[in-house]
């Protein structure tokens, strides 16, 4: 009796233990001295240290459900550092932004997304590839990032409020440089029918397929290959979609072919690097004969300046076919928070 009453209590234990996994561990942020270099003119100053167990958590997730099927009914359940020392934690599914050929020639490239159970207006997007992890948090007291802060077979990880890592370097020198030709003034017409929606009913998302183009230069900042180019522009699609979809209810999809247009060499990509009105020109023309002009809704490029941070588009262009590719993004140090967001 007394060995079935030891064991009943082992086990009535250790399930409190596998309820709540966690991946991660506190590192000392002294670890992380030799990264500063790397980060360039991208600095985060007030961060928690963190390491990753990363293979442990890719098993976890093989566990997720894929969103809009029968079985998202029953997401799984992860933590998720916050930069205060806690914890939050979300139900998680997954969520591709690749077109799903796109997505079978990189499968170490993965996307999910989740909310809190207890406050489902937290959401969070993240993702993996070899590169290592990445997450957006939104949470009630700002939005969170994930990063790493080293790299390497064992990168360390940084956990951090925006808003406690402005970027005046950032906006200081900002240009948005949008052309638009000026349209002719005209009525409105406001409809004969008032749409109302109840706020907490469901609403139709939206997928625009997405050719996002960038510069041999851009290519050599993130890795120089193609895999790992495009673990960066997933990276980037990801984290546009959680706001996208928050604010618009639309997504954005890479097109099946889209590595095609991710170009190793800037000596022979046809594309001006640093120079953000003649690439609002060229990216169509270079992008349309690879992919095809009508593969994809909308499309853009990035790329790198040397000094300052732009951004460019041409106003209704996604309406007009010879134009939907023109939107330029750049910044000296394109990764991160201040790219991301902030520019693309």
């Amino acid at each position: 009796m007394r060995l079935f009453i030891t064991l009943t209590f082992l086990f009535l234990g250790l399930i409190p233990v596998a309820a709540q996994q966690s991946f991660w561990v506190d590192v000392n942020p002294q670890s992380f001295a030799e990264a500063e270099a790397r980060q360039g003119h991208f600095q985060v100053r007030n961060y928690r240290g963190l390491a990753l167990d990363l293979e442990g958590l890719k098993s976890r997730l093989q566990a997720a459900p894929l969103e809009f099927t029968a079985e998202a009914a029953a997401p799984i359940t992860l933590e998720m550092p916050m930069p205060d020392g806690t914890a939050r934690t979300f139900e998680v599914l997954e969520s591709p932004v690749m077109a799903p050929g796109l997505a079978a020639r990189y499968p170490s490239i993965r996307t999910y997304k989740g909310w809190n159970p207890d406050d489902p207006r937290e959401t969070i997007r993240f993702g993996y590839s070899p590169k290592g992890f990445y997450g957006t948090l939104l949470t009630a007291q700002g939005a969170v990032y994930i990063d790493t802060r080293t790299e390497g077979e064992a990168p360390l990880y940084m956990s951090y409020f925006v808003k406690d890592n402005p970027n005046p370097e950032l906006w200081s020198s900002f240009e948005c440089g949008t052309e638009h030709e000026e349209a002719e003034p005209g009525d409105i017409y406001e409809g004969d029918v008032v749409e109302t929606r109840n706020p907490t009913g469901q609403i139709t998302l939206r997928t625009f397929k997405l050719a996002l183009a960038c510069t041999g230069e851009y290519s050599q900042y993130h890795g120089g290959t193609k895999e790992l180019v495009m673990a960066e522009l997933v990276r980037v699609v990801n984290r546009l979609t959680q706001i996208f979809e928050r604010d618009l209810a639309i997504r954005a999809e890479l097109i099946e072919n889209n590595d095609d247009i991710i170009f190793l060499n800037g000596a022979t990509d046809n594309l001006t690097n640093g120079e953000t009105g003649l690439l609002l020109a060229e990216n169509g023309p270079v992008i349309n004969p690879i992919v095809g002009i009508n593969s994809y809704d909308y499309g853009h490029v990035l790329n790198i300046h040397n000094t300052g941070s732009y951004g460019v588009a041409l106003l209704s262009s996604v309406c007009k076919l010879n134009e939907k590719a023109a939107g330029v993004s750049g910044f000296s140090a394109p990764e991160g928070d201040p790219f991301v967001i902030s520019i693309v």
